[in-house]
């Protein structure tokens, strides 16, 4: 506060970019979202690309959309989700699990509440190869989580990396830093390519099996980003200390034989959601 009065005025947040670059994504899902009320330049385009995508289908690329598509299904997601809140603060980050956690919940809640808001129908069930849901269409849900989960385990991961990197930089073999440093150049944007991949994937499966507009994917996505980069600003703010006394600190809950045990406990319930998952979400 002291500083801030003796350069003349209150400092912006240091996340500010984040905050604004929420709020400069949430304005684009309004707009999607008035576009679809307004009914005038949506429905056509969204017709368009519904047709192109339905021609482009082959017999591999449906198993592959029909697989990215479970990837983002809630019963698969909402375990994941959970397994991964459980293992960030047994490992020792209670604000980043707190964050993860709040991030999914507030995800579900705006899937939900906007869907209602919009009202927009499904595209027609003869353009669908899987089981047409029976809530409203925009925005898409997969798009939305896969942006908001796979953007924060991403950024988590790179934490993760670099934390790595840190620790063995004080090694006495100047060779082993090199290459700790050599493998995170390239594990980090292996990590970022491989998120945004999986959130495309998981948003442009919904067009291909025919279960929603291609709008609705993007209004998706923009909502998505807005709760990741809303979520990082909370956890990064919580780690510094800005949170909760019961988010601070970070003692390991587990160690050694433990950290075995949650993992296999936490791997056989992954398994057994996608085994449903699977078996609940058939091609038709």
């Amino acid at each position: 506060m002291v500083k801030a009065c003796e350069t003349g005025g209150v400092r912006p947040p240091k996340d500010w970019p984040r905050l604004l670059g929420a709020g400069v994504l949430l304005a684009a899902f309004v707009a999607f979202a008035l576009a679809s009320r307004l009914g005038t330049v949506l429905p056509g385009w969204d017709a368009q690309v519904a047709d192109a995508f339905v021609a482009g289908r082959s017999p591999a690329l449906t198993w592959v959309f029909w697989v990215l598509t479970l990837l983002g299904d809630d019963s698969l997601i909402a375990p994941l989700a959970a397994a991964l809140v459980v293992l960030i603060a047994a490992w020792g980050n209670r604000a980043r699990a707190a964050a993860l956690g709040g991030g999914m919940l507030l995800s579900w809640a705006l899937i939900h509440a906007g869907k209602e808001a919009v009202g927009r129908g499904r595209p027609s069930a003869a353009l669908a190869l899987i089981e047409l849901p029976g809530s409203y269409s925009m925005p898409s849900g997969h798009a939305l989580i896969g942006v908001a989960l796979f953007g924060l385990l991403a950024h988590s991961a790179i934490r993760w990396i670099d934390s790595r990197r840190r620790s063995s930089s004080g090694d006495a073999v100047p060779a082993g830093a090199r290459r700790t440093g050599a493998a995170s150049a390239v594990a980090k944007p292996a990590v970022v390519i491989a998120a945004v991949a999986l959130a495309l994937g998981i948003g442009l499966s919904r067009v291909y099996l025919g279960v929603h507009w291609m709008s609705d994917v993007l209004a998706g996505w923009c909502l998505g980003g807005a709760i990741l980069l809303v979520t990082l600003h909370f956890a990064a703010a919580w780690e510094r200390g800005g949170g909760p006394d019961v988010l601070q600190g970070a003692r390991p809950w587990v160690a050694g034989r433990g950290w075995v045990i949650l993992v296999a406990v936490v791997v056989a319930i992954i398994v057994a959601a996608a085994a449903l998952t699977v078996w609940a979400e058939p091609l038709l």
